[in-house]
């Protein structure tokens, strides 16, 4: 997540027109059917993006190479209603998401 303030704010595509996602509050993910991972062919079903556990959520996070470092956090969350991501077994797409806190 991308910290703004107390508020939290997806790092890529909007949910229902807006970035913000609030705290200690379950938010449904906008679906989308058929979404691609940048210049991947492979299309998918969307949902928030869960990594299994901290580990590989720091190692994800080391990928971005961007002025808004400063501003990325990883947060403690449930998810609801989940699946495995086709394109990466490390990660799980969800439906809900209710986040704690940041980590």
């Amino acid at each position: 997540m991308e910290k703004d303030g107390g508020n939290f704010k997806t790092l890529f595509h909007g949910n229902f027109g807006s970035r913000k996602v609030l705290k200690e509050r379950w938010t449904r993910a906008q679906i989308r059917l058929k979404v691609k991972d940048g210049a991947g062919k492979k299309t998918y079903k969307s949902g928030w993006h869960i990594f299994k556990n901290k580990t590989l959520a720091h190692k994800y996070m080391k990928r971005f190479k961007n002025t808004r470092n400063d501003k990325l956090c990883i947060v403690k969350c449930y998810a609801a209603i989940t699946r495995q991501k086709p394109t990466n077994p490390e990660v799980l797409l969800a439906e809900k998401l209710y986040i704690i806190g940041e980590v």
